[in-house]
C-alpha cells in the first residue's frame, strides 16, 4: 500500500469505527462482533504506528468510546476500574504483564482468567 492508499485506508477506517462504536455505545445496537471491531481497531492502530503523521486528534484511537444511554447513571469508584487492553497473543499479553509491572514494581502478581462478556463490569464491595 502506498501513502496515499494508506491515507484513504485510515480515514474509511476511522469512519467505520466510529459509526460502529455508535451503534454499540449510543443505541445499544452493535452490528458487528467483538472480534470484527477489534481487527478494525487494531488495523487502524497499527497504519497509524507506522504512519504518525495520519495521527488525527479526532481518531478513534485518540478517543475513548461514545456518548453512554441517558439510562445509565454514573457512580464513583472507591478504587478505579480500568480497562485491560485487547490482547491477541502472548507476546501482546508479555508487554500487558511489563505495563502492569511498571505500575507495582516488586509485586508478585497473581492472575485469574475467566470468558469475556462483553460490556459489562461489576465492583463488590
Amino acid at each position: 500500500m502506498d501513502k496515499k492508499q494508506t491515507k484513504n485506508r485510515v480515514e474509511k477506517l476511522k469512519e467505520v469505527i466510529r459509526r460502529h462504536r455508535y451503534q454499540y455505545h449510543v443505541l445499544d445496537e452493535p452490528k458487528v462482533t467483538d472480534a470484527v471491531f477489534d481487527t478494525l481497531k487494531n488495523e487502524l492502530e497499527e497504519l497509524e504506528r507506522q504512519f504518525p503523521e495520519f495521527i488525527t486528534p479526532d481518531s478513534p484511537t485518540q478517543r475513548v468510546g461514545g456518548r453512554a444511554l441517558e439510562k445509565f447513571k454514573k457512580v464513583s469508584h472507591s478504587v478505579p476500574m480500568l480497562s485491560l487492553h485487547d490482547a491477541f497473543g502472548e507476546q501482546e499479553m508479555k508487554d500487558w504483564e511489563e505495563r502492569i509491572l511498571k505500575l507495582v514494581p516488586g509485586e508478585d502478581l497473581d492472575y485469574f482468567c475467566e470468558l469475556k462478556l462483553d460490556g459489562l463490569a461489576i465492583s463488590l464491595l
